[in-house]
């Protein structure tokens, strides 16, 4: 189900990005969300890095999201840092969990 969920609001994005979004370049990203669970922006970071989420299931804020073409390991992070959270990559997986 959570995949599910991924995939629909991956389409939406794709789907409403603004035209200058095509200025910003393959390996950045940039999108715009208010609200959004935190868990499920750190799934779609996982999954355009090509990784697996391993993603602690208590972490339930909810926020809006607001990245403008940067790379996402620094959107991640920033995101981490907001909420207090661990994050890191290790054997194709992202980790996210609370400190």
């Amino acid at each position: 189900m959570q995949t599910l969920k991924i995939i629909l609001i991956a389409a939406f994005f794709l789907a409403h990005a603004p035209a200058r979004a095509q200025d910003c370049p393959d390996t950045m990203l940039r999108f715009n969300f208010d609200p959004l669970e935190v868990k499920t922006v750190f799934a779609l970071f996982a999954d355009f890095a090509g990784l697996a989420p391993n993603i602690d299931p208590s972490i339930n804020y909810t926020t809006a999201i607001h990245f403008d073409c940067m790379r996402w390991e620094v959107a991640a992070q920033n995101l981490a840092d907001k909420f207090n959270l661990k994050m890191r990559v290790e054997n194709r997986t992202l980790y996210v969990s609370r400190k």
